[in-house]
């Protein structure tokens, strides 16, 4: 290729020195016409140069795609290379577990029972007292009539500031617990029918539940215990 090309550049220069010569020598229609065949001869060789200079690049282009995978034809080859078809005898079948994911109902308002545990126990605790009385026999001259009244709790409390109320006069009252109790910071009174008690410390628990005795000249009753705060 290259060859054509020299050749065709050599006869178009040669062409162009005849024709100068044909016009210097007033042969002027004769150096028209070959310097015409000049420039068709250096068209062609121009042609014929370009010509080569696509054939190489398109050449370097198709070298460059061999050499280079592509990463789609990278990931055919892997998605080939990882599934197993039934066409291959060796092939080992792949176990799928298909989880299936617990739905909330929609209409459904009501919390799980474990929740709802949870906010009880979050929630606090209300105090509740209860009581029972009880006539027992008076250790006092002055005071004939004896009550026994055992107060109930839910929870501790400590220290403990009740108020006995009860449904007559009461001449003396006393507290104590049921066995030995060493019993800190004690406060106690009584005016007409309420008696009212105070100690920091043990606390009054429902397995050990405080007891009140009452001592008056007639047969009485509680009929309110107070918690004050």
């Amino acid at each position: 290729m290259q060859t054509i090309i020299y050749s065709c550049g050599a006869v178009g220069t040669v062409f162009g020195v005849i024709a100068a010569v044909m016009f210097s020598t007033n042969h002027k229609i004769l150096g028209i016409w070959i310097s015409f065949a000049a420039i068709v001869v250096l068209l062609l060789a121009l042609a014929v140069y370009l010509h080569d200079e696509v054939i190489k690049g398109e050449n370097v282009l198709s070298s460059d795609n061999k050499k280079t995978a592509t990463p789609t034809d990278s990931i055919k080859a892997h998605k080939s290379d990882s599934v197993v078809t039934k066409n291959q005898p060796n092939a080992k079948k792949r176990a799928v577990k298909h989880i299936e994911i617990p739905q909330k109902p929609k209409d459904s308002d009501e919390q799980p029972s474990e929740v709802k545990s949870i906010v009880e126990q979050n929630l606090p605790q209300v105090l509740k007292l209860s009581f029972v009385t009880e006539t027992i026999p008076s250790s006092k001259q002055d005071f004939p009539y004896a009550l026994k009244v055992v107060v109930q709790t839910n929870m501790p409390i400590a220290p403990t500031h009740i108020r006995v109320i009860a449904n007559g006069e009461i001449g003396h009252g006393d507290f104590g617990f049921d066995g030995p109790a060493m019993i800190t910071n004690i406060r106690y009174g009584h005016q007409e029918n309420i008696f009212e008690l105070f100690f920091e410390s043990p606390p009054v628990t429902p397995q050990r539940p405080l007891i009140v005795f009452l001592w008056s000249k007639t047969k009485i009753n509680v009929d309110n215990i107070v918690v004050i705060p």
